[in-house]
């Protein structure tokens, strides 16, 4: 167990104990250090540790372009699925789980009807993102989302995963995210740098770097 994933046992304790009236015990000075103490050992145990950081557009550009020249079918959705996490700022869960039913696309943007666990499932929640020519003048992005819309279409119902392909056993859990985002940085030859790590969650971190880099908002959607 890592030091950091002390957090839910310790909230669960006091959470605990304060239901049934007692004070919370996992609090306090011996605690801090008894934390510091772990974390120590932790780290001499684990001289490698890394730290989950964004992923950078540019390792994002190079998954874009072997979507787009790629004659791989599960080479292409496995990238047409990050560009989408990316753009979106998806969860693992929501952008695994998208069903055909959710997404419009047109040739100057794309909309995605997002069911996550911080938006009501009995309520709409659509959020569109526009192809802006300032900001991708070659129209990749849509390129590459149109090459999938164009392959996936002919074997798709509204119920079905927007990622899914005839044949498929997935379970569609949202690890798979972080197993194509490795796949496709081997293709790529793209690695973290020492330190770093790179996973499902760093989709949505670095897609959010990268539109505050370049001015956008969502307000500006």
């Amino acid at each position: 167990m890592h030091e950091t994933s002390l957090n839910l046992y310790l909230a669960a304790i006091n959470q605990a104990h304060e239901d049934i009236g007692l004070p919370r015990p996992a609090l306090g000075h011996y605690l801090t250090l008894l934390r510091k103490g772990f974390a120590a050992q932790e780290g001499d145990l684990n001289p490698n540790a890394c730290t989950r950081m964004p992923v950078p557009a540019d390792v994002m550009l190079d998954i874009l372009h072997l979507g787009l020249g790629t004659d791989n079918t599960h080479t292409l959705r496995m990238c047409a699925c990050l560009v989408v996490c990316y753009s979106w700022y998806n969860r693992a869960d929501t952008g695994i789980q998208l069903l055909r039913s959710h997404v419009t696309l047109t040739d100057t943007s794309m909309t995605i009807n997002t069911k996550s666990k911080t938006c009501a499932r009995n309520v709409a929640c659509p959020i569109t993102r526009r192809f802006d020519p300032r900001h991708d003048p070659d129209a990749l992005v849509y390129r590459l989302l149109q090459r999938w819309l164009t392959l996936s279409s002919p074997h798709h119902s509204a119920s079905d995963i927007y990622w899914s392909l005839p044949g498929d056993t997935h379970d569609w859990q949202p690890s798979i995210i972080t197993k194509w985002l490795r796949s496709c940085l081997q293709l790529v030859h793209r690695a973290p740098p020492v330190g770093e790590s790179w996973s499902g969650h760093s989709m949505r971190a670095g897609g959010a770097s990268a539109s505050l880099a370049i001015g956008w908002t969502c307000s500006t959607s």
